[in-house]
């Protein structure tokens, strides 16, 4: 095969690879990580066993819901840096991943 033939499917990763969708999966994931911050910021140390589970589960699952899209916009701007539509999501997965690693680096 040669490599002008190659194309990674990166359909799996994401429920719809249309740049609007993304983006506003990308926009949602960042609006759910400051809901995340209102309502744990500077309380963790404070929850009881079962709030802490709480807060640990929605951590995680919001996580794994950003994990897809994330990875999506990366490896699709790697595949094809050259691409308009490419540049265009990778760049906004960068800015939306910025903006959750400072979101959710709130003090506990």
């Amino acid at each position: 095969m040669a490599e002008s033939e190659m194309e990674w499917d990166l359909a799996p990763l994401v429920a719809s690879t249309d740049t609007e969708s993304l983006k506003k999966q990308l926009d949602s994931l960042v609006i759910e990580a400051e809901q995340i911050a209102v309502d744990y910021k500077g309380r963790v140390t404070t929850l009881d066993a079962e709030e802490f589970l709480v807060f640990l589960k929605r951590l995680e699952t919001h996580m794994l819901e950003r994990r897809g899209a994330l990875r999506y916009a990366n490896l699709k701007y790697t595949a094809n840096s050259l691409d308009p539509q490419a540049k265009e999501i990778g760049d906004w997965g960068r800015r939306a991943h910025i903006k959750l690693r400072q979101i959710l680096a709130f003090p506990v």
